[in-house]
């Protein structure tokens, strides 16, 4: 069989990103003698000849799309394109598993993959490759002539990481990675799945759909993370770091601590990964710094306990947090914080309390994101039950980092803009308010919170400072330039 991946990524532009998920499937297919390409569209053409050129130039005896949920609506966009070609077409991927009803009725769709595809898809194609009847294969909703739909069983989660290939880096070129020339990081994965259940992300709703759902945790032997990395580094020798792209890397402290281990002996590079500050113990903390890793990134999300523990469903205590960050700076790591603005029930006082948390915590990085919606979610359900979004309104913008994507009663937009934009700068003036009084409470804080209030505050901080994303907006032209000059020398310092 010869099969096309064909992944969305318009807009957001981020065509030189790795993406590990397809390059796995990739791996997988091959494995069963498959014939595996990649068309990555960046935009959508007017001329929907233009995109059936090249697929054509594929020959492809089926098409697989794979898209974040922000991208659905081009996958469906380019489905119906391609249509007329009548080549057989799967979506997979976490937004057809969350939708996989409205995902199917899409035209020019005419199955779907729920859940990890590494076994189902490589059994689908081979199934379609003999003439079998692929509409009862497991993980797989079918549809047939009049938009009926088979539904097959949901196959358990693979359990066993290190029976699965790794990775097709040949696939993406890797060398050629916004990820690889701009850092020269190898991103690694070394687990999959979250043992938490934050209402806002996809992990809770994915994991309830398998059969095995008490093992959607699972890390790969040791062993097999350093083989893969030791091929890694033969295949690009001027790599100078590692990123582990896990939810949290620590979660096992036995498997943590030989991982640390091995590590160092066999590996050497500096690094960076994901973690909860639940994790971060002291013995945790040493073993992060003697294995050499430069940056750790955990969530603070919510500097509002209420917002935190009961809207976003994270236990986790304001002190346990601050300990965290602690612990690991004190060893010399570089600790980034993820936060998210504009949840249900959020106003301009809880966000002030994230905003102070951080200043409190101290980050060397802050990643934030306007909360979105993601469909099946408990924070969507919520959502929907305050009637802050309708059933079925779930296409969202392609960043995080674009807008908001809901009025709350509590808070108005332009708050919530207003907040995320000077988000760093009011965390350093929170810095310095909390030096000044020696401590985050008190009436000198309160008169500080007035202060960012206050309205000729919020138009003098507008008229004087603008991000990278005001500047794309009113001048995109020039940011698009911008874009592709940093990306030459990028290209051309990776070549010397």
């Amino acid at each position: 069989m010869r099969f096309l991946f064909i992944y969305s990524d318009v807009v957001y532009n981020s065509a030189g990103r790795f993406q590990r998920g397809v390059a796995s499937l990739s791996a997988a297919l091959k494995q069963r003698g498959h014939n595996v390409s990649l068309l990555v569209v960046n935009r959508i053409p007017d001329d929907p000849s233009e995109l059936a050129s090249s697929v054509k130039e594929a020959k492809p005896d089926m098409i697989g799309y794979s898209s974040i949920s922000s991208q659905a609506p081009y996958v469906r966009k380019i489905a119906g394109m391609l249509k007329p070609l009548g080549i057989f077409s799967v979506w997979g991927g976490v937004h057809p598993t969350l939708d996989p009803e409205g995902s199917l009725l899409t035209d020019g769709i005419d199955a779907v993959c729920l859940g990890e595809g590494d076994l189902a898809l490589p059994n689908f194609v081979d199934t379609y490759a003999r003439g079998g009847s692929v509409d009862q294969v497991e993980s797989f909703y079918v549809k047939l002539k009049g938009n009926v739909i088979v539904r097959n069983r949901i196959a358990p989660v693979p359990e066993d990481l290190d029976a699965l290939p790794f990775p097709d880096y040949d696939l993406w070129p890797y060398e050629k990675t916004d990820d690889y020339l701009y850092t020269k990081a190898l991103f690694v994965q070394t687990s999959r799945g979250c043992p938490f259940n934050c209402s806002y992300c996809g992990n809770n709703a994915l994991r309830r759909i398998y059969p095995n759902a008490r093992e959607y945790m699972r890390f790969r032997s040791v062993e097999s993370v350093m083989r893969e990395l030791e091929y890694l580094k033969k295949k690009y020798p001027d790599a100078r770091e590692v990123r582990f792209i896990d939810d949290t890397l620590s979660s096992s402290t036995k498997w943590f601590r030989e991982f640390c281990t091995q590590y160092k002996q066999r590996i050497g590079l500096p690094w960076s990964t994901n973690d909860r500050a639940e994790y971060i113990t002291e013995e945790k903390a040493d073993m992060y710094r003697d294995a050499g890793c430069l940056a750790v990134d955990m969530g603070i999300e919510s500097g509002n306990d209420m917002i935190r523990q009961k809207v976003m469903k994270r236990k986790v205590k304001r002190e346990t947090i601050i300990n965290a960050f602690s612990r690991l700076q004190k060893r010399g790591l570089h600790v980034h914080a993820f936060n998210i603005l504009g949840m249900p029930h959020e106003t301009f006082d809880t966000i002030l309390d994230t905003i102070k948390l951080n200043a409190r915590c101290k980050p060397s990085i802050y990643w934030n994101a306007y909360f979105h919606p993601f469909i099946s979610t408990d924070a969507y359900t919520m959502s929907i039950e305050l009637g802050l979004i309708q059933q079925g309104d779930h296409e969202l913008p392609t960043s995080l980092a674009e807008r908001p994507v809901m009025r709350l009663p509590g808070v108005s937009e332009s708050e919530v803009m207003f907040l995320y934009k000077f988000f760093p700068i009011l965390v350093g003036y929170y810095k310095a308010v909390f030096v000044i009084t020696g401590k985050d409470t008190g009436w000198m804080v309160t008169m500080a919170d007035w202060v960012v209030k206050h309205i000729p505050a919020k138009r003098l901080l507008n008229a004087l400072y603008h991000t990278r994303a005001d500047i794309k907006r009113k001048y995109p032209v020039l940011s698009k330039y911008i874009v592709k000059v940093k990306r030459r020398v990028l290209a051309s310092e990776a070549h010397k």
